[in-house]
């Protein structure tokens, strides 16, 4: 692990990283929080409430919608006139976030990494959620951008369009990006378009497997195309940064 940490700094100490991308829930705070559980079920509920149709129906109507559109809020959009900031702002304002934990020492080593280095969040939560967040975790003015789903119009990873938007925006291709994802079917994408991937334990199975809650798959190990794997996210950090001070 340590030639694949030193790799990666000297990528960065070089200029030919530019940027390092943070996925959000379940890399910079570890998934035992409950908040994605607590996700699709609210989902659901708000679809209900305003669509006036049965948990069912409305389960059956969210996945039609992703399936056509590539993102379920669109669908409301465009069929019912749901407006989307406001159907996430609403439905993320019910999360309980008193299970969300500060790690130790992360802002101190994303604070020495940020002077190498921009360091950007992209998440495909929201923007109301994401901020309120990020305070609570004290990463407060940490990350030079916080892209959430609204900055890539409600398309989510790992649809292809959410990645071309944050290249896009960045202005930057994406060799020249590195990315830190707890779900490996977001890193697959982003290692098929030729950025660094480096993959999250999210804290539900101990190293050193992992578990990508997007799609239910189990890893005992990190997948080849894999650039590099932590269970230990601060400890990671923090090599990176003794490597690109030395």
């Amino acid at each position: 692990m340590s030639s694949k940490i030193k790799s990666l700094s000297t990528l960065v100490c070089v200029g030919e990283i530019r940027a390092l991308v943070f996925d959000f829930d379940g890399t910079l705070y570890e998934s035992n929080a409950g908040i994605e559980q607590q996700l699709r079920p609210l989902m659901v509920r708000h679809a209900a409430l305003a669509l006036d149709v049965s948990i069912e129906e409305a389960k059956r109507t969210l996945a039609g919608y992703r399936a056509k559109y590539k993102s379920s809020v669109l669908g409301l959009h465009r069929h019912h006139g749901v407006d989307p900031e406001t159907f996430l702002r609403d439905m993320y304002d019910e999360l309980d976030l008193t299970r969300m934990e500060v790690r130790q020492g992360l802002r101190f080593e994303l604070e020495r990494l940020r002077e190498k280095v921009p360091l950007i969040v992209f998440t495909n939560s929201n923007r109301s959620f994401t901020h309120r967040a990020i305070k609570l975790l004290d990463l407060v003015e940490i990350f030079d951008i916080v892209f959430t789903v609204e900055d890539n119009g409600f398309i989510r990873k790992p649809e292809i369009e959410a990645y071309e938007g944050l290249f896009r925006s960045l202005d930057l291709i994406p060799g020249q990006v590195a990315m830190f994802d707890d779900i490996v079917s977001s890193l697959r994408v982003m290692s098929d378009f030729g950025s660094r991937t480096i993959l999250v334990g999210n804290g539900l199975r101990p190293k050193p497997s992992f578990v990508d809650l997007h799609t239910g798959e189990e890893h005992e190990q990190a997948p080849e195309f894999v650039d590099a794997s932590t269970h230990d996210l601060v400890s990671f950090l923090r090599k990176m940064n003794a490597e690109l001070e030395k």
